[in-house]
């Protein structure tokens, strides 16, 4: 299948995604909100269960000025990857005289990347975005204390995208910065190191990354007035398991989410021809879809996933396809409906054929092996919110880097009306 990434992998990530997307022609922002987020570390390798996601993260999101979200952590070991001291993050929203602001800002001290190649005695850095009427602007920075890139003393103003490379160890970016203007929307992004591993090291792939830093503030059109708000998400495949202070995870894979005022109609589709987690799952074409409007008074939701050709602990799970939807409604006379579905296509489990129209919520268990929850679906108590799962598993016994206990979720979507 023909690779189509619209959105990137990250739910937090996503809310600055929902900025970019266009309104109709002829529409016009009669008020614009902004979005901020600033964090720690984050460490990502496709395939494996060595992820760190964001930490010490501090997000806002609204119109509200002045307004401000910060979060301190004590500090950050991932081994031989990443070991950082104290983490401060902040973000602000004010008013200036170039315009109104959203700042996001990270501080980092005692930082030691692939066992001291790279360290730092501290890293401070920021990303601001400034709406004034029509005119946007974007801006950011980061200053170092005390940086080497291997045996290269880096300055403290750095200038930005600096990029160095270690033998043929690691890629190191500094100081990076990069604005996206789409239409009426700004995002401005940032770091104070991105480093992409060349070579495996340890468990961790060629292609790895660790994000030291990560920034971002944007600016884009509000939800038109009285119109509902939306949410909603889809994705692939999803394994986690906590290990110590970490919360290793693998996936989500092709993920989408879902704008706040919708997509106007338009189908927002992240695919990927395939993905391997060793020892635990392989699958082939996986595709996610979301698909929203919200107008005055009404709204309508939809997130599917489809995933292609599984297979699971050495086949003891397998499938030709798993589809699932999840749906939210709402009516002119304010009642919301959800609902949701599963299709599959050749789904054994433990040689055990499936039928295609299996109950939702169905458990097979098993023993000492897996526990699985088929067409799992949860409705919120207030009924406005669907989580459908096509397969929802605990592992019974250890699978690859996976534990027991560990979490695996195949084909999944949400859909909800605030």
């Amino acid at each position: 299948m023909r690779r189509r990434i619209t959105l990137v992998l990250a739910a937090a990530v996503a809310a600055v995604t929902a900025l970019t997307v266009a309104p109709p022609p002829g529409s016009a922002a009669t008020v614009y909100t902004y979005f901020g987020q600033a964090g720690g570390t984050q460490i990502q390798a496709l395939g494996t269960l060595i992820r760190s996601d964001l930490t010490a993260e501090a997000h806002l999101l609204g119109n509200k000025i002045p307004a401000s979200a910060s979060n301190p952590t004590a500090g950050v070991n991932v081994p031989a990857l990443a070991r950082v001291g104290a983490i401060t993050t902040n973000v602000d929203s004010a008013h200036g005289d170039a315009g109104d602001t959203i700042t996001s800002k990270a501080e980092i001290a005692n930082v030691s990347l692939l066992n001291g190649v790279i360290r730092a005695q501290a890293l401070t850095t920021s990303a601001t975005a400034t709406h004034d009427g029509d005119e946007l602007s974007g801006s950011g920075d980061t200053r170092v204390v005390g940086l080497k890139v291997g045996s290269i003393k880096v300055p403290i103003d750095v200038a930005p995208n600096t990029t160095i490379k270690v033998g043929n160890l690691a890629e190191v970016v500094i100081n990076e910065q990069k604005t996206t203007r789409v239409g009426d929307k700004i995002i401005q992004d940032g770091s104070a190191l991105k480093v992409t591993l060349l070579r495996p090291r340890g468990k961790a792939p060629v292609g790895a990354t660790i994000t030291v830093n990560p920034v971002r503030a944007a600016w884009g059109p509000s939800i038109p007035p009285k119109s509902p708000a939306l949410g909603g998400n889809a994705f692939g495949a999803l394994a986690k398991v906590k290990v110590t202070s970490v919360e290793a995870v693998s996936g989500p894979v092709a993920y989408t989410q879902l704008p706040p005022f919708g997509t106007y109609g338009q189908a927002l589709v992240n695919s990927t021809a395939r993905f391997s987690l060793p020892g635990v799952l392989r699958v082939g074409a996986v595709e996610s879809i979301s698909q929203a409007t919200s107008v005055p008074l009404t709204a309508d939701v939809s997130n599917s996933n489809e995933v292609a050709r599984l297979n699971l602990l050495n086949g003891v799970i397998s499938a030709s396809a798993i589809k699932v939807v999840a749906h939210a409604n709402l009516d002119a006379e304010g009642v919301v409906t959800v609902d949701g579905h599963m299709d599959t296509v050749h789904l054994k489990i433990g040689g055990n054929t499936i039928p295609i129209d299996v109950a939702p919520n169905t458990t097979i268990e098993i023993p000492n092996v897996l526990k699985v929850v088929i067409n799992e679906q949860i409705v919120s108590p207030d009924g406005r919110r669907i989580d459908v799962t096509g397969l929802h598993i605990t592992l019974l016994k250890p699978a690859g880097d996976l534990g027991v206990g560990a979490d695996i979720r195949v084909a999944s979507a949400t859909s909800l009306i605030y």
